[in-house]
């Protein structure tokens, strides 16, 4: 069963929150390489959605830009703080500007 296109989104985000979470820790290296490579093939899988905006397609392309580079230099930067605290703190970024593009923080609340 395919989930919505909000959900899909959301669980990109949800996917950035974990790497911001997990990159605190510098014993997290293989768990942030497999949410990263996770959120590329949801990021690929729902890029290729026909429903998608054209402004949301672009900001998932960007994002897939950006995770290629945290996969191709995380484990031989990862013991660097300084460069965990960038992909922390980007990951947090993107997970924020990701969730508004769902739509699920627009959403009315049931009563």
């Amino acid at each position: 069963m395919r989930d919505n296109l909000s959900v899909r989104i959301g669980g990109i985000a949800a996917n950035l929150s974990r790497i911001y979470s997990f990159s605190q820790d510098i014993g997290s290296c293989e768990e942030v390489l497999d949410l990263i490579n996770e959120t590329i093939h949801f990021v690929n899988w729902t890029m290729i959605d026909p429903t998608i905006e054209c402004s949301t397609s672009h900001v998932l392309a960007d994002l897939a830009a950006l995770l290629e580079t945290w996969k191709r230099t995380c484990q031989s930067n990862w013991v660097d703080d300084t460069e965990r605290l960038v992909i922390s703190s980007a990951a947090q970024e993107w997970a924020q500007r990701i969730l508004q593009c769902s739509g699920l923080l627009n959403r009315a609340k049931p009563a």
